[in-house]
């Protein structure tokens, strides 16, 4: 009775709201299809832009946010960055409640004024302001306005109708206007061809959006910038700080890159002597694998962020002297080695992270945010080099970096290459587990080794973070990771693997002790095997599910146990043989008994690809099979 009442109610609200011409920001206003999948709608969002020259932009943004429900709150966290290439003004937030009612102004002053500095910044000349609207009601709207005024075109911003999951846009529009003497390069991504009107001083450039449906957050979808739709843009000539540079070719955009770099001094004499000593006799591959070694040892990542520093790398004779440096200071510094032993390289740009971007042949933009080195070898293979960790084994190539476009930089020339990700039965992560019922019938010692090799150094467990920590670190890293019923860890040791021409591997070696990993009583052992590495993930059924699937990265998984029961004890009933191979991947497990040994062996491999939505439900059914499987429980009795 009570939700029939309520329901009754709000009904009747919004029917009294209608009747008295409800508020513009009123949530009760949104139409209902724009709720659907929503944590936050964006009732209205303009963006203006206005181009006076290759070093003159100006940004007018503004957009009001409705807030549903707790997956809009990341919206409500508002940072605008700045710097001294950028400027902003007229910075304005007002918030109304759920009714459209005015709660709270605010402007500049308000805002938290922030520096980029964490414990890896030494210097950064880049702030943010900061305003933090979490604390509000739910439901309620914000309106944001400010102009962004930039040194440069290279800071052209992109134009982002949908800019995340789950928001829903009632209405958005963009206009650029440039000088007609300037040239715009813009590229529609599942978005519509702009209305373009000229006169004797500018051309215009408009697009609009209207009911965007919100985009799911789903398992193993596409990254958000290829489902929503987006305009890229630049200006076919940018200028920074005294340096020009041109978005009509990759070509062009690298002679930018050379114009900063011609400038740095070569490497001294005497740096160059050390390296051609350290080097001297060494195959090629050798020599790529000293001057590694050699970075690490030697220098350490600083961010130092500081005018044009942000795209400038510092001189390598500093990085040499001070032992420092951030990832383009610390490449070029690598390439500068690498060329004193003999050995060409190529400063190589990248979008790092979780959700890189997509280099487009016929579209150069400045779609970066890391520097890597790319070594190509005689014998037609590429050696990839991460020059800001000093434990990253030699020519690893993590998910940080691996599996996308980059930009390898030869002098005047750029060439986009593909930075590779191993496949997925080099992501290995291994455990294998050896258990002995010790003579009292109720104590079992158990040696637990585990390998990662590959991406699974990073991934899985984040071993490659607990190899780096210090002891008490890594205690709590295995208690974590190295759970056993009823167990106590007695010793463990961790390694890591990084010789020339073998798969990059983490080993971790456990040694343990349990009185309840195995049920016994008088006349049976129950235990499951596959204790140590259970698969346990689910995916809900989706009907209606809107992405494709997709895995950026293959992994396999395997657990190997061996087990030797008392003497007098045989399976009464043992796991079946298993092989299950899916477009997804595969599953196979064999079991077999002898001379008092279990032997249990199960594999998982899980491709990388992207495959069409309508099989998304044969991968819920994969995963509802594999925790099933690996659930599954021996039991042994004894002889008569």
């Amino acid at each position: 009775m009570r939700t029939t009442l309520l329901a009754g109610f709000v009904c009747l609200a919004a029917l009294t709201l209608k009747a008295q011409n409800i508020p513009e920001y009123s949530i009760l206003s949104i139409p209902d299809t724009l709720r659907a999948n929503a944590g936050a709608v964006i009732r209205d969002h303009s963006l203006l832009l206005d181009i006076a020259s290759p070093g003159e932009i100006e940004a007018r943004h503004r957009a009001v946010y409705a807030v549903l429900n707790e997956r809009g709150l990341d919206w409500t966290k508002i940072v605008l960055p700045y710097d001294r290439f950028t400027s902003l003004h007229d910075v304005r937030c007002v918030v109304y409640d759920a009714l459209g009612v005015l709660v709270k102004k605010y402007d500049k002053k308000d805002f938290q004024d922030i520096a980029y500095l964490d414990q890896l910044t030494m210097a950064e000349d880049g702030r943010y302001l900061l305003l933090d609207l979490s604390g509000n009601t739910l439901p309620f709207t914000f309106e944001l306005s400010y102009t962004q005024r930039s040194k440069s075109a290279l800071f052209c911003p992109d134009y982002l109708p949908q800019p995340g999951y789950h928001v829903s846009v009632e209405h958005s529009r963009c206009r650029v206007q440039v000088p007609a003497q300037q040239t715009l390069l813009y590229k529609n991504e599942r978005s519509p061809k702009p209305e373009i009107s000229r006169d004797e001083k500018f051309v215009s450039y408009a697009w609009t959006f209207e009911h965007l449906a919100a985009i799911p957050d789903e398992p193993y979808n596409l990254p958000i910038g290829q489902l929503a739709p987006a305009v890229r843009l630049n200006l076919a000539n940018f200028e920074i700080d005294g340096f020009s540079g041109s978005f009509t070719s990759w070509d062009g955009f690298a002679r930018w890159n050379q114009q900063m770099v011609s400038s740095l001094s070569p490497l001294s004499k005497s740096t160059v002597r050390e390296i051609r000593q350290l080097t001297e006799g060494l195959s090629e591959k050798e020599k790529i694998r000293a001057v590694y070694r050699f970075l690490q040892n030697n220098t350490r990542y600083i961010s130092i962020q500081l005018g044009i520093g942000g795209w400038k790398p510092f001189d390598p004779n500093f990085v040499h002297d001070k032992k420092y440096g951030d990832c383009k200071a610390l490449s070029w510094y690598t390439r500068c080695l690498l060329e004193a032993a003999g050995i060409p390289a190529y400063y190589t740009l990248v979008y790092a992270g979780d959700t890189p971007r997509e280099l487009d042949p016929g579209f150069p933009n400045n779609a970066f945010n890391h520097v890597v080195v790319t070594v190509p070898t005689s014998d037609g293979d590429t050696t990839w080099l991460e020059c800001t960790a000093q434990t990253i084994p030699f020519g690893y190539t993590g998910t940080f970096t691996g599996n996308r476009k980059a930009l390898a930089i030869d002098g005047e020339h750029a060439q986009i290459v593909h930075i590779p990700a191993p496949p997925a039965d080099q992501n290995n992560h291994v455990d294998s587990v050896r258990i002995q019922l010790l003579d009292d019938g109720k104590t079992t010692s158990i040696r637990w080794n585990a390998t990662y090799t590959w991406l699974a150094i990073e991934d899985d467990d984040f071993y490659a973070a607990a190899f780096q920590a210090d002891p008490a670190e890594r205690k709590k890293w295995i208690d974590r990771n190295f759970k056993i019923k009823g167990g106590r860890v007695e010793s463990f040791e961790l390694g890591l693997d990084t010789a020339i021409g073998k798969t990059p591997a983490g080993r971790v070696g456990v040694e343990a002790v349990s009185t309840q990993l195995l049920t016994i009583s008088p006349t049976r052992i129950y235990f499951q095997p596959n204790f140590f590495q259970p698969w346990t993930s689910t995916l809900t059924p989706d009907s209606t599910r809107i992405s494709p699937v997709f895995r950026r990265f293959g992994h396999t998984y395997t657990a190997d146990l061996e087990v030797r029961v008392p003497l007098g004890w045989s399976p009464e009933s043992l796991p079946a043989a298993v092989e299950d191979v899916t477009a997804f991947g595969k599953f196979s497990r064999t079991v077999s008994f002898s001379g008092g040994v279990l032997n249990y062996r199960r594999s998982i491999t899980l491709e990388a690809g992207t495959f069409p939505k309508e099989r998304y439900g044969e991968l819920v059914a994969f995963f509802k099979k594999m925790k099933k499987w690996d659930g599954e429980s021996a039991v042994f009795v004894q002889k008569s």
